[in-house]
């Protein structure tokens, strides 16, 4: 499952490069769009906690640029194989052994006493490949996606680095069910095994680094200065979307800050007819049991885009156009915004999301993390204590990062990794609120 692949993509990011660069993959369905060469860009989000998210396009820089001959192609591997481009424009720099996150393992029955190792492989494009973009001629006719990108004025970025799987690997999880974990199985257990497993593709990208591309005239080169855009915004242009400037997002100082952003986020969904939420909130419901919100995410993200409807029987797409089949941004922003926040949380919290919407237990949970985040921004919180057989308790628990341990109490700080999750589980809370309850919901 996708749990699996992001926690393994996660640590690997972690242990080789601590300056933040190396981006881990979230997603095993992404592992092969995000090799050295393809093309990427950036969105940030409207909450300031999230950080920005990279999406595939599909493309690679060839796609974009004339090449004389195969040599001239800084992919000139990648189209042919996808473990590529070792010779003169994506370098092979090495071959890395990293030791697999606790709870993760090769084998089926797992001697957790033994330390496993992943083998993995570091590429990158060298220098002589990043230069070689100045001197070729952009294609006369180009790619559908990237007009658009360029008439948004949005930025597109290079993979210039990459950590992949050197083999194909059967990775394990498995869950310690003597644990207050076993409470939470057994709420999720319809749609999670307790032992399962994920195949990695050998190639598959776990983390990756970008450069911004710019374009100038006929020709585009790798940004090594201040630049913050990849296209010239021309007046009478399209102005660019909310957080797509490159600039950094201002940070949370406290709680009142989230409210507010949650407040802004739910009054572009207030018009929500009684038959669009029940609609919308039955579609979360399956996507969260099955643990597809990422892929919802992308096809919201493309429709922020091409502003073009794509499925219009889908209850989420459809309430993102009106009446006369133009595209809302402002509710597209909200709603993708609302869709980070749930991608944010663990699979397992995915699933007992759906589980607190059957059981109406959303208020309850609500205030849970109400009472938790108010006294999180203030200087000396105290810890909270966390019942094990509780929904909301469980939720609130997990967003602990050692929340596999058998901890009876939660203590966050404002700053720290357990109150971003708490931020992002509010967020998603708060829209399901207002979907199953209505506008006058009361959070």
């Amino acid at each position: 499952m996708p749990s699996i692949f992001e926690m393994i993509a996660r640590s690997v990011a972690k242990e080789l490069d601590r300056k933040g660069d190396l981006i881990p993959l979230k997603s095993l369905i992404d592992a092969d769009k995000f090799h050295c060469c393809f093309l990427v860009y950036k969105r940030e989000s409207i909450f300031p906690f999230l950080k920005p998210r990279y999406y595939k396009t599909g493309l690679t820089v060839d796609d974009l640029l004339e090449a004389h001959d195969e040599q001239d192609c800084v992919s000139a591997e990648v189209k042919g194989r996808k473990n590529y481009g070792i010779e003169k424009n994506a370098e092979k720099k090495m071959n890395i052994s990293l030791k697999l996150p606790k709870g993760i393992s090769l084998e089926e029955n797992a001697d957790w006493s033994k330390v496993y190792d992943l083998q993995l492989q570091h590429f990158e494009v060298s220098k002589k490949g990043k230069e070689s973009l100045h001197h070729r001629k952009l294609k006369k006719e180009q790619p559908s996606l990237f007009q658009t990108l360029k008439e948004k004025g949005e930025n597109l970025y290079m993979v210039v680095e990459t950590v992949e799987m050197i083999k194909e690997q059967k990775v394990h999880k498995t869950y310690f069910l003597e644990t207050w974990f076993q409470a939470v199985m057994e709420s999720i257990k319809l749609y999670i095994d307790a032992s399962h497993a994920i195949t990695i593709p050998s190639g598959s990208v776990l983390a990756f680094r970008t450069n911004l591309l710019v374009f100038e005239g006929e020709c585009c080169r790798i940004s090594y200065s201040n630049d913050k855009n990849s296209f010239s915004l021309e007046r009478g242009s399209a102005s660019r979307s909310v957080g797509q400037s490159g600039e950094p997002s201002q940070p949370l100082q406290n709680f009142s800050d989230l409210q507010k952003e949650l407040m802004d986020l739910k009054g572009e969904l207030q018009d929500l007819d009684e038959n669009q939420r029940k609609n919308v909130l039955d579609s979360l419901v399956k996507r969260l049991q099955k643990s597809s919100v990422k892929k919802l995410e992308e096809r919201v993200t493309m429709a922020l885009l091409t502003e073009e409807q794509d499925d219009p029987e889908d209850p989420v797409l459809s309430i993102l156009f009106n009446s006369s089949g133009s595209f809302m941004e402002q509710k597209g922003d909200a709603i993708l915004g609302f869709l980070q926040a749930l991608t944010e949380l663990k699979v397992e919290q995915q699933v007992l999301l759906a589980v607190a919407v059957e059981k109406e237990l959303l208020s309850e949970t609500m205030q849970l993390v109400e009472n938790i985040l108010n006294q999180t921004s203030e200087s000396e919180p105290k810890p909270f204590s966390l019942k094990a057989d509780s929904t909301p308790h469980n939720l609130v628990r997990m967003c602990d990062p050692g929340y596999l341990e058998d901890k009876e109490e939660l203590q966050v700080t404002w700053n720290s990794e357990a109150c971003h999750s708490l931020c992002a589980l509010y967020t998603a809370l708060g829209v399901l609120l207002l979907l199953a309850q209505g506008p006058n919901s009361g959070f």
